[in-house]
């Protein structure tokens, strides 16, 4: 806060105050934390709005934060599996790494349900089940098939 002082003795002082508001149905809350800027207020004010247009805004954004932590965690399990399947003789860096994400990105974003590859002696199933949580299956198959 900055106090100008007038010829008169008055004291007039700038309040940096910011009133959240909803952005959607204008509803306005008294502040209970201090905000750096009127954007900053609206938007918190809108993610505790109960007003339709900000529960679908609040889903939104609760959506964006599920598929931003799924890709995270879909990253890491891909680059523990790499280790151990680099312990089994199968390298899976690079392109292979790449495309075993990007179809994990696919289902997450639900363009496709499930997805099947085989490299070498590993097979990969990666599938959503109905709870929307991300399913990675690596099967390794050491075995041998003979003719007689």
């Amino acid at each position: 806060m900055e106090n100008t002082k007038h010829l008169n003795g008055y004291i007039e002082e700038k309040d940096d105050t910011f009133y959240p508001t909803c952005r959607f149905c204008g509803k306005q809350t008294l502040p209970d934390a201090p905000y750096l800027s009127q954007d900053e207020a609206n938007e918190a004010a809108t993610i505790r709005c109960d007003c339709f247009e900000a529960r679908e805004y609040q889903e939104k954004l609760r959506k964006e934060k599920e598929r931003a932590d799924n890709i995270i965690k879909l990253r890491q399990r891909l680059d523990d599996f790499s280790e151990y399947s680099a312990s089994r003789g199968v390298e899976l860096t690079g392109e292979l790494h790449d495309l075993l994400l990007n179809v994990g990105i696919a289902i997450i974003d639900g363009q496709i349900l499930k997805a099947n590859i085989n490299v070498g002696r590993i097979k990969v199933s990666i599938s959503s089940n109905s709870k929307s949580v991300l399913t990675i299956c690596f099967t390794y198959s050491d075995g041998a098939k003979l003719e007689v």
